[in-house]
């Protein structure tokens, strides 16, 4: 390995004062000349000069570095907002440190101490379900509180006062049922999130509140946030009668379709299905799969800029819940159209 170029290098090839060339290399250039400003970064370049941001990190009390902590980054929902917080925490000028958990509290706890090691100036957290159970809530909201680092909620966030970034849920699962209602079904079913998530709780609130306005009782059934979970639900919903079920979540709704494949049911022929995310896969799934979409990339930007604003000091309130929508494709029968 090659000896690490030094500051006072750079400042020798460009022929200027080792402080301004730390000036300009720290990104403290006001008042300094553009020409000087291109010329200290061409040296740079040409040296291949690697900055030392231990070391800054020690001067400047600042690492430079975001965490974000997913409950899954497979998930294509958390894939797409990192790479959302990453591009815009990018523009800012930070690093961003991704830690995928596995489902456990306690890996999302050494998560969290993790990034405090590391100097973190910033936490995005989506937390995994055990973490939001009551039993282990308020310990992580401590823990979070206790390493002081500046934090937001992205989506998942426990059912205590806190900052946080997510969608209407709510909203969301009562357009799902509206949507099935409005095409002629009266036996409905559900495959609810884990129930400790509030967003789906939510989600199964607005879908029963739906149904109630319309006389008619679900029968819903909880499960994981998985395809797997999913497969299993639908196959101890399916040959009771139904017409029609919401996933609460387009994994479960992909574990809904293998599970109708398996059994013989007949999509939406025989089951009417509706998901919710709107998962890059939905629109390819075979049929392209009725879904609720949430603006994820929004929602993203949204986590970024309230954390961004926390780190200066500012006030920084929760933004309004962002509104979930209906994207309708093959996924659910008309059952008036056979009526008629």
């Amino acid at each position: 390995m090659g000896k690490k170029v030094t500051i006072r290098e750079v400042a020798a090839e460009c022929g200027l004062s080792v402080s301004a060339v730390s000036q300009v290399l720290n990104g403290k250039e006001i008042g300094i000349p553009q020409k000087t400003k291109e010329k200290v970064r061409a040296a740079a370049e040409k040296l291949r000069y690697c900055p030392n941001s231990a070391a800054r990190s020690l001067v400047t009390s600042r690492s430079d570095t975001v965490g974000v902590l997913v409950p899954d980054i497979s998930n294509a929902f958390f894939g797409e907002a990192f790479k959302e917080i990453q591009r815009r925490m990018g523009e800012e000028g930070f690093d961003v440190l991704l830690c995928s958990g596995d489902g456990t509290a306690k890996q999302d706890e050494r998560f969290l101490r993790l990034f405090a090691a590391r100097g973190a100036d910033g936490l995005i957290v989506a937390p995994a379900a055990e973490t939001l159970e009551e039993k282990n809530a308020e310990k992580f909201a401590a823990l979070l509180e206790e390493i002081r680092i500046p934090y937001v909620y992205l989506d998942r966030y426990p059912a205590l006062p806190c900052v946080r970034v997510s969608a209407d849920h709510r909203a969301g699962g009562y357009a799902a049922a509206r949507c099935l209602l409005k095409n002629g079904h009266t036996k409905i079913g559900c495959i609810a999130g884990p129930a400790a998530l509030v967003g789906a709780r939510l989600r199964l609130e607005g879908f029963c509140d739906a149904l109630a306005e319309a006389g008619i009782r679900p029968l819903a059934i909880n499960a994981p946030f998985t395809a797997e979970g999913g497969e299993r639900a639908a196959k101890a919903l399916f040959g009771r009668g139904l017409t029609a079920l919401f996933a609460s979540d387009d994994l479960q709704a992909y574990g809904a379709m293998r599970a109708a494949a398996e059994t013989g049911v007949r999509i939406p022929d025989d089951v009417s299905l509706v998901g919710y995310d709107d998962l890059q896969f939905s629109a390819l799934a075979n049929p392209p799969l009725t879904t609720i979409s949430q603006p994820v990339k929004d929602m993203a930007a949204a986590a970024a800029e309230l954390l961004l604003r926390r780190m200066r000091g500012e006030d920084a309130e929760n933004p309004p819940l962002f509104v979930p929508r209906l994207i309708e494709r093959q996924t659910v029968k008309n059952l008036k159209e056979e009526i008629e």
